[in-house]
């Protein structure tokens, strides 16, 4: 109770500092937005204090309605699929796949996707959407971008699932007008959502434990402290020795030895803590705010050659950052919300040096949405991205400041939506250049029959993205004069939503055709250290590519349900840029022609199966694509079994697990082998806090 009260006593103090009404906010506001848009320099600080009344007034919230609201919005999630102008998907906590430790894992069973990892528990792994490489891919957390100023790319490896609700992916743009314009600027945005904040005290922790050396333990917590007061927190940390033995084939096609090899200097510790703080204000208005940091220290062990299988390279990374996002709806029809993150890291790479990379982000971020009737809705979005990165390797440190701004418009009915977005793009890299650009959208669905199980949709969407930092300042060529990667992205699909009811109460079936347009597109080339690449343009790049998607449940009783899906991909990414050249019309590196991923959970009384299944297709290794670069396909097949209990003071989950369960040996990427079969058994204990205090 003491804590309860300290805490309470000192968000008290922070949020009587935003107590004004709201006509005092615009006397603020009014001017400081034409400051900010006029002085290049405070466009990328954020000057926007949205204050509010006190935060503990007398008409307190009421408990039932704020979980209403959170079932409201996951079925709105559900049906968002369905009705949406681009391609829509979610994956909830509940369908997580077996095995899955970080958000990398979830993204597999997404399709139009291909994930790149390096091998065992501390190897990079980044998304790629629709074969356009992992820099066009938005990653955001809670609605708010991460961002990497020195790659451009995130590690998806590196957010792991605790306290994670769900995560959605929107391959083009999504139909929310109520978001930032940053969301907006790359081919598709993958968003982490994290759990919903509790309506009472709330603490479970899990343990897992698997083979070569893997421990996870996390824990999370969450408590209302007051009628307006939510808070949360999370902690995580992972080990493992990654010494998994590999099969090495060594000789010519056809005249193979293979020999057993472990794989060495892949060991990982990992460590995240997070923690957050949510609050309702008397006049609506809402307010969150996230503290998180990651800690990280793994070997990197090359690639697995033969004759030198040898490496000694180490990653260090450190990264915090504190995030807020503010709600407030004014007027009748009209809401805004300003964001504001601050994000800090720094790498410590050690190989045959050592490389120092300090980086420092600042994201400000406005939207205005008005809804003019129940159909018709438009928005306005400024962010401000300022981002720094230094390092021992050259003087000076180049820094970039990037102000986005897009236009919004949605028009929704029963029987058509339309979205259209014109985003603004203007950045200014010091001692470089300075660039701009038009990025629009335009995307439609719309129920050509009464029946409501069918929509046709499609979308037309133009991105622009620039060499980041590290491409033009830290190239081992040097500075080279890298021109922006431009893309086209055209969608045509439909979709089918049904249910049948006592047997199949959801069937859900989409498919997408579409054809990607790439000029100067980036491409990174690997030197020898693995944190150093050599980045070039190769001109134009045509993609074309068909999506499949199809989940059903299956009722056969109160007790006993089915829930199972797939996903299939066709895609055809080929280098149109020089007929002379050998790669004319060749498949992109590592760019299957055909991939599918297939999950199926069976719930019953006693026990819970799930299996899950990802399909590679052929590919190859190099531009060319000569014979000795082909890589063969693979199918990588997952079981758990799964058993809650309840106790007096507690409920727990049980679970074994079985990943690879054929020893399939195969790589994503050459020379970096895949585990084979391995296990782990967790144990998660709910909500034990809650009860302990209700029976005392």
């Amino acid at each position: 109770m003491m804590i309860n009260k300290s805490v309470q006593c000192v968000l008290s103090c922070l949020f009587s500092l935003c107590n004004a009404s709201f006509h005092k906010i615009l006397l603020i506001f009014v001017p400081v937005l034409v400051m900010f848009l006029r002085n290049k320099f405070f466009r990328v600080i954020l000057l926007v204090l949205l204050c509010c009344r006190s935060l503990f007034a007398q008409n307190p919230v009421d408990t039932f309605s704020v979980q209403t609201l959170h079932g409201v919005e996951i079925f709105a999630e559900s049906v968002k699929s369905f009705r949406t102008t681009s391609v829509s998907q979610t994956v909830s906590s509940e369908n997580f796949s077996t095995g899955a430790l970080t958000v990398s894992d979830i993204a597999r069973q997404f399709a139009g996707v291909q994930v790149k990892d390096y091998g065992g528990v501390g190897g990079m792994k980044t998304v790629s959407l629709r074969s356009l490489g992992a820099s066009l891919t938005n990653v955001t957390w809670d609605g708010i971008p991460v961002t990497d100023c020195q790659t451009g790319q995130i590690d998806l490896g590196r957010i792991s699932l605790t306290g994670v609700e769900k995560i959605t992916l929107d391959i083009g743009e999504s139909d929310n007008i109520f978001q930032s314009a940053q969301m907006q600027s790359l081919a598709g945005v993958l968003n982490v959502i994290t759990r919903a904040f509790p309506s009472e005290k709330e603490l479970s922790a899990s343990f897992k434990a698997g083979s070569f050396g893997l421990v996870n333990p996390s824990v999370l917590f969450g408590t209302k402290i007051s009628d307006r007061i939510s808070i949360s927190g999370s902690a995580d940390y992972l080990q493992s020795k990654g010494n998994y033995p590999y099969r090495q084939t060594v000789g010519n096609a056809g005249y193979d030895t293979v020999v057993n090899r472990v794989r060495q200097n892949s060991a990982v510790r990992n460590f995240k803590a997070e923690g957050n703080i949510f609050g309702v204000f008397d006049n609506g208005g809402q307010l969150s705010v996230k503290i998180y940091t990651y800690f990280t220290d793994r070997k990197l062990p090359g690639p697995a050659i033969y004759y030198n299988d040898y490496s000694k390279d180490r990653l260090k990374d450190k990264n915090m950052f504190t995030q807020a996002n503010y709600r407030q709806s004014f007027l009748e029809n009209t809401d805004i919300q300003a964001n504001f993150k601050f994000n800090y890291a720094e790498s410590d790479y050690l190989s045959v040096r050592r490389y120092l990379y300090f980086q420092r982000e600042l994201f400000t971020d406005v939207v205005i949405v008005h809804r003019f009737g129940k159909k018709f809705s438009v928005s306005w979005a400024n962010d401000g991205v300022f981002g720094s990165l230094n390092g021992n390797i050259i003087n000076g440190i180049p820094h970039r400041a990037t102000w986005f701004s897009a236009v919004s418009g949605k028009y929704e009915s029963r029987e058509i939506n339309i979205t259209a977005k014109l985003l603004s793009t203007r950045t200014k890299t010091a001692p470089k250049s300075n660039m701009q650009n038009l990025s629009p959208y335009l995307g439609f669905s719309v129920k050509p029959f009464h029946d409501n199980s069918f929509r046709l949709r499609g979308f037309i969407k133009n991105n622009f993205r620039l060499p980041t930092l590290t491409d033009i300042y830290y190239s081992p060529a040097g500075q080279r004069p890298l021109k922006p990667e431009k893309v086209r992205q055209v969608n045509l699909g439909a979709t089918f939503v049904s249910h049948f009811p006592k047997i199949f109460p959801y069937v859900f079936i989409s498919a997408d055709i579409y054809r990607n347009i790439v000029s100067d597109k980036l491409i990174a080339y690997p030197t020898n250290d693995m944190l150093i690449w050599t980045i070039k343009n190769i001109g134009r790049a045509d993609i074309r590519g068909l999506d499949l998607k199809g989940e059903v449940n299956i009722s056969a009783g109160k007790e006993f349900m089915i829930k199972t899906g797939g996903t299939y991909t066709f895609q055809r990414a080929l280098d149109v840029t020089n007929s002379l050249k050998e790669n004319y019309k060749k498949q992109f590196p590592y760019t299957p022609r055909h991939s599918a991923s297939v999950w199926t959970g069976v719930t019953m009384p006693m026990i819970d199966v799930n299996y899950t299944l990802i399909y590679s297709g052929m590919r190859y290794s190099e531009a060319s694509n000569s014979p000795k670069s082909n890589m063969s396909p693979f199918a990588e097949h997952n079981v758990s079994l799964s058993r809650k209990f309840h106790t007096k003071y507690c409920s727990f989950t049980v679970s074994v697990e079985c990943m690879n369960v054929a020893n399939v040996q195969y790589e994503v990427v050459t020379s970096y082998p895949m585990q084979g079969r391995s296990f782990m058994v967790q144990l998660t204990v709910f909500n034990f806090l809650k009860n302990s205090i209700n029976d005392v």
